[in-house]
């Protein structure tokens, strides 16, 4: 039976377990509890199945107990609702608005390099790199991250930047890790101390 036209097929499976592993609230060791979420993302090194592990807290006496931590590096491999890589993004924005390409270019060029997509595609990744980078602290926002500090005594930020070609402008993306959040997301240049400082 053939594949689906869409279907994308990973080539390696990746295991992605918290960066910490101490709970930030009691110190005590974190432990596996379950799968967060798991899917094929493709990207300009290929396609990849990632799993991501949330851990919990191993202190039942814990102030946040009910917590599950992820890990930083899997949430910023592919935003929320799409298969493909942050990296696939950066690159159709660096080809549409350094190269001035139209969709239809973008699409050949990404089929090219071994990103399997379509015109419509494309336009829907060139849209969603529009929305990151339109990532404010609106009211949305502020009222998500005050539940967030509520729900988990805090947020965490993590920070990664995306070259899709050696030389290019680099896609820094800020994000809250419990929630997903998108705080902001900006092509730098430099990715200088002091540039990161100000963006930060």
């Amino acid at each position: 039976m053939p594949l689906p036209k869409n279907r994308i097929v990973p080539e390696k499976r990746i295991y992605f377990r918290p960066e910490i592993q101490h709970c930030p609230h009691c110190g005590a060791k974190l432990k596996r509890h379950h799968t967060a979420w798991k899917k094929n993302i493709n990207t300009l090194n290929g396609v990849i199945q990632a799993w991501s592990m949330a851990y919990k807290c191993s202190n039942a006496n814990c102030p946040y107990p009910n917590n599950y931590y992820k890990s930083a590096e899997a949430e910023l491999l592919s935003m929320k609702h799409t298969s493909y890589g942050f990296d696939v993004l950066a690159l159709v924005g660096q080809l549409r608005f350094q190269q001035h390409m139209t969709i239809g270019e973008i699409t050949e060029a990404l089929n090219q390099r071994g990103v399997v997509t379509s015109e419509r595609n494309s336009q829907r990744l060139y849209e969603r790199y529009l929305t990151l980078l339109r990532a404010s602290l609106n009211d949305h926002v502020k009222q998500v991250l005050k539940q967030v500090t509520e729900d988990h005594g805090g947020i965490m930020i993590s920070m990664d930047g995306v070259q899709p070609e050696k030389g290019n402008e680099t896609l820094y993306v800020i994000r809250e890790i419990f929630s997903g959040t998108i705080l902001a997301a900006q092509n730098l240049k430099s990715s200088s101390a002091e540039e990161l400082k100000k963006f930060i």
